[in-house]
């Protein structure tokens, strides 16, 4: 999950009328690896440029094994295409299972990632691997951090990156959401300190060269700070090819209204220059995604609408959050005891797209206009 600030709207009467469009049926079209950047645009093998646009599942951060619970089983990506023409799949994982020097090391983690690339990449979808979660040091407790901690997850990007550089399909999120954090740490890594603990951080420039060292030429998708809000400045741009910058963007990220009490809570780009809007001329430089983004309210599509279309105003792709029931998504230590303050007496986060599974796969009104941007994939 995550938490961010918002900008641009859609009139009413637009939003209605993209919410009465019929959605075709057919799958969407396949994607041809291996993937590369040019200018502010991603493209194919066959040197078209493509828009990904797709979905994200959160249940391999937190639990070990596909399962029926982890709606990531073959049905379950199978109908992601087919059903709602989905052409990226965003897979949270935990640095927690995979690497062999933490206590929740589990030996089968790697095969379970394996089995969900495999069933998202041989339908000629992207599967876009995100650590999101990690332990500071080792055995300490795995969780949404301000950064990705040094060595773990440089030996976690290592190992992830080895094992999957020959799938021309599949691309690596390096960090979800920096937060708290300079920009030299988010560059460079350094020491960071949290009350009890203090640890290394690893940089994005550290995560990237991990991932070069294995001669993996992937796309890499390098998260802004403050929790995907903000674009690094030009100093800050990391050195090296085939990067994304990635995006994320919540104006709420735990409850509603009048519990959230930003202003404009379902506009993601309220001013020029604010909320989304603060990457919106670097996506005329470089390439940029949105690469989590969601509403904490299953029955509004209000927000969601409002996002994908800015995404498509400016020409890139996106990924809602989320296909399947909520996972614990454990806020950072700093936030959490203010987001907890904050939504006293608020109803839970329902993050859900769908109001149910196979075999019709329906969308709720959150994941209505998700389902309804998704068909121009094909």
């Amino acid at each position: 999950m995550s938490r961010r600030r918002i900008a641009f709207a859609l009139t009413t009467g637009l939003l209605l009328t993209s919410l009465l469009i019929s959605v075709p049926g057919s799958a969407a079209s396949t994607i041809t690896g291996p993937l590369r950047t040019a200018g502010n645009g991603i493209y194919d093998a066959t040197n078209r440029r493509v828009v990904l646009r797709g979905l994200a599942r959160a249940y391999l951060v937190s639990t070990p094994a596909v399962t029926p619970a982890s709606h990531l089983t073959d049905a379950d990506i199978a109908a992601m295409q087919s059903t709602w023409n989905t052409n990226i799949v965003r897979v949270f994982l935990g640095e927690q299972f995979w690497d062999q020097d933490e206590c929740s090391y589990n030996s089968n983690y790697a095969n379970a990632v394996d089995q969900v690339v495999h069933s998202i990449t041989s339908r000629g979808m992207v599967a876009l691997l995100d650590l999101h979660w990690n332990t500071r040091i080792p055995c300490f407790g795995a969780g949404q951090q301000r950064m990705a901690d040094s060595p773990g997850s440089l030996i976690f990007w290592s190992q992830v990156a080895s094992r999957y550089k020959d799938n021309p399909l599949v691309a690596f999120q390096l960090y979800n959401e920096p937060n708290h954090i300079s920009w030299d740490v988010w560059r460079y890594g350094g020491v960071v300190v949290d009350p009890g603990l203090i640890w290394t951080a690893a940089g994005m420039q550290q995560m990237y060269n991990a991932v070069r060292a294995t001669g993996a030429q992937n796309l890499v998708f390098v998260s802004g700070n403050d929790w995907g809000d903000t674009p690094p400045p030009p100093s800050y741009l990391i050195s090296g090819y085939n990067i994304v910058y990635a995006a994320q963007y919540y104006t709420c990220p735990q409850s509603v209204p009048p519990w959230c009490t930003t202003p404009d809570p379902t506009n993601p780009a309220p001013a020029p220059g604010q909320g989304l809007d603060s990457w919106g001329s670097f996506t005329t430089k470089y390439p940029v995604m949105v690469t989590e983004f969601g509403w904490p309210d299953a029955n509004s599509g209000t927000y969601n609408a409002n996002v994908i279309a800015w995404a498509e105003a400016h020409g890139v792709g996106w990924i809602a959050f989320e296909w399947g029931a909520p996972t614990n998504t454990k806020p950072n230590l700093l936030d959490g005891i203010g987001a907890l303050v904050s939504s006293l007496g608020a109803p839970p986060p329902n993050w859900n797209l769908l109001t149910g599974y196979a075999p019709t796969y329906d969308p709720d009104p959150a994941g209505l206009p998700v389902k309804i941007g998704l068909a121009k994939n094909l």
